[in-house]
């Protein structure tokens, strides 16, 4: 077994890399995943991504293409899968903290500017 400790972690950090995923920690930091920092989507082409928050209070906004933006509040106790090529985006308040479970070949992942009259 091994056992990962993030009680000392901020920004973005990878806990776990097994054969195809890995899990990693968004540990509030204002400049990487603070409100203010949510300016691009987050597109994984061909695999889903999947987040659970931790601590503390997190939006997740999500777009389809030709679609309004739909933002979320998470709650603590529930999966928020985003399906692939779905673009999103997390954005956290201080003291917050999001687990994430994606595919561990980012080779297929992209990003695109949020549109300026969407940002928070």
């Amino acid at each position: 077994m091994t056992v990962h400790s993030f009680k000392e972690s901020f920004g973005f950090s990878v806990l776990h890399n097994s054969e195809n995923w890995r899990v990693a920690l968004h540990a509030y930091e204002e400049s990487v995943n603070g409100i203010s920092a949510l300016k691009n989507w987050g597109i994984h082409v061909d695999s889903e991504e999947a987040f659970a928050l931790l601590e503390g209070r997190a939006v997740l906004v999500t777009k389809n293409s030709g679609k309004r933006p739909e933002c979320c509040i998470m709650e603590k106790g529930r999966l928020y899968v985003v399906n692939a090529g779905e673009r999103h985006g997390i954005g956290l308040f201080p003291g917050s903290s999001v687990l994430i479970m994606e595919n561990r070949d980012m080779s297929r992942f992209c990003q695109e500017p949020i549109e300026e009259e969407i940002r928070f």
